[in-house]
This record gives C-alpha cells, sequence and structure tokens, in this order.
C-alpha cells in the first residue's frame, strides 16, 4: 500500500460492523484517512487518488479451484 504525501506508513482498517451501521474498509496512517467503503478496493482506490497515487488496476476475479475430490456440476443457463 503506498505511504501518504508526507511519506507515513498506511494501513488498512477492516470494521466487522455491517455498513449501514458504521463498518467497513478504511485506510489511514498519521495524518490521514478514507472513507469507510463496503469493499476494500473501494477503500484502496479513494486512498490512492487522495494521495496523488494513480488508482490501482484490478484485475478481474477468477473462480477459486475447487478442492481435490470435489467435481463441478455446471448446468447450462
Amino acid at each position: 500500500m503506498p505511504p501518504c504525501r508526507n511519506g507515513h506508513a498506511a494501513r488498512h482498517i477492516h470494521d466487522t460492523r455491517c455498513h449501514e451501521r458504521g463498518g467497513g474498509h478504511q485506510v489511514e496512517c498519521r495524518c490521514s484517512r478514507t472513507n469507510r467503503h463496503a469493499e476494500y478496493d473501494d477503500a484502496l482506490r479513494e486512498w490512492c487518488i487522495t494521495q496523488g497515487h494513480p488508482a490501482p488496476v484490478l484485475c478481474a476475479q477468477r473462480p477459486l479451484p475447487l478442492p481435490l475430490g470435489i467435481t463441478s456440476m455446471r448446468m447450462p443457463a
């Protein structure tokens, strides 16, 4: 995670309360912080933009591999 404009180390905070009750993801350092977001990627994007770093390009999510012995029964749509 990139540092803030003043060089302070940033950290990710995940409040496990539901988003409607003030929970969510935020990034902060000694002098700055983001708003709380439902998704980590949104908090990281806000952090990068407000600190003058390019916003991260997030790759598409791939399905997780199935454990051994489990077969996938993908039904036609």
